[in-house]
């Protein structure tokens, strides 16, 4: 099987909003992957390599939106764990990096 990665899988995207899309998600995984939080970079990391997974047929749907599911919850008690000043960068990069790859990139992908 060809070595696939995030880029091919954002790549592989179509339907009018897929350019949006990608560009939005590479710019938060950017993001997540840059923040200097280990979590939020291992969360970053995760994610992709499970959009991977799922684009390889590695993962099924249903695999994958338990992974994303128990994630969801582990990013939202790590946000709440932080300062106040902290929580909003970390929802973004996190909890909302989870919600924007199933609400937008899913539909596209599958």
């Amino acid at each position: 099987m060809a070595n696939i990665n995030i880029d091919d899988v954002l790549n592989s995207l179509k339907g009018p909003a897929a350019a949006q899309v990608k560009q939005q998600v590479q710019e938060v995984m950017t993001d997540a992957k840059g923040d200097s939080n280990a979590f939020i970079q291992s969360n970053a990391t995760q994610l992709e390599e499970w959009l991977v997974d799922l684009s390889n047929g590695d993962l099924s749907q249903d695999e994958f939106d338990d992974l994303v599911a128990d994630e969801k919850v582990v990013a939202a008690n790590f946000v709440l764990a932080q300062s106040v000043d902290a929580q909003q960068k970390a929802e973004a990069l996190t909890v909302n990096l989870l919600e924007l790859v199933v609400t937008k990139v899913l539909p596209l992908l599958l």
